[in-house]
């Protein structure tokens, strides 16, 4: 197990017409080394975009079970991973996950 970096609480609207559905989570980065770390802090910014951008394009039905948080890992590890010029993310990790 590598290093974990904790990312501030996400609380994003879902995909919703009616605008009433959101997520509030909680993200842990997994990384081989701390260099890593520090490049997620220097761009977290744009980690947090790339975070809020998936998640408010998410319906509600899409983001719940087990399978629906696979997806959103998966897909937040290469997005994540993409605003990265040096370093890897190994895994993503939520670590708290409400529904509204």
């Amino acid at each position: 197990m590598g290093e974990l970096h904790p990312l501030e609480p996400f609380v994003v609207n879902l995909l919703d017409p009616a605008n009433l559905r959101y997520v509030n989570c909680r993200v842990e980065l997994e990384v081989e080394d701390a260099g890593t770390i520090k490049e997620i802090k220097l761009r977290e910014a744009q980690i947090r975009d790339a975070a809020i951008d998936l998640l408010s394009n998410q319906p509600y039905e899409d983001v719940l079970g087990s399978e629906g948080k696979s997806r959103l890992r998966e897909e937040l590890l290469v997005r994540f991973n993409r605003v990265l010029s040096e370093g890897q993310i190994s895994r993503v990790y939520i670590t708290e996950f409400v529904v509204q």
